[in-house]
């Protein structure tokens, strides 16, 4: 038929998503890896189906994710800092 395992299982969603009513779905931000990947194929068809895929980011997250370019300790060296952005020092 032409249809990979992936569109198989977006249809699913769609489906499911039809069939309660549902008109959104809230994930956590991936921001690399295989998970990402999948997000990002499967947005166009959810999106076209009506659907809206919201991706969050926790205050944490978006604190820290800068600082992650270059390994451990150059976020390590930003924990204080951060932590005090965050108002937990």
């Amino acid at each position: 038929l032409g249809v990979t395992a992936e569109q198989v299982e977006v249809s699913k969603l769609v489906d499911h998503a039809r069939s309660h009513g549902i008109r959104q779905i809230v994930t956590q931000r991936a921001h690399t890896g295989p998970l990402r990947d999948q997000l990002m194929h499967i947005t166009p068809q959810l999106t076209a189906a009506g659907i809206a895929l919201v991706e969050l980011r926790r205050d944490w997250d978006r604190a820290f994710y800068p600082h992650t370019t270059r390994g451990f300790f150059k976020v390590k060296k930003q924990i204080p800092a951060i932590l005090g952005e965050l108002g937990l020092s």
